[in-house]
């Protein structure tokens, strides 16, 4: 397990200018975009990236294969 280390310095790609562009959750009804319509990433696009973030629950009530 990893030991936490004071003295190293470290940032978060999310600490400033961040935005949520899209959010699920379980029971949640699917997004659903217009054909051609999308969002740039990269290049001359003031969002150079993206940030996933999984969070995991009890699973309990789903049923099958998960």
């Amino acid at each position: 397990m990893a030991k936490h280390d004071d003295t190293m310095e470290t940032s978060s790609p999310c600490a400033k200018g961040s935005q949520v562009i899209y959010a699920w959750a379980r029971d949640a009804p699917p997004l659903a975009l217009p054909e051609g319509v999308g969002f740039q990433v990269g290049g001359k696009s003031p969002i150079q990236y993206l940030v996933l973030q999984v969070h995991y629950a009890v699973i309990d009530k789903f049923e099958g294969e998960t």
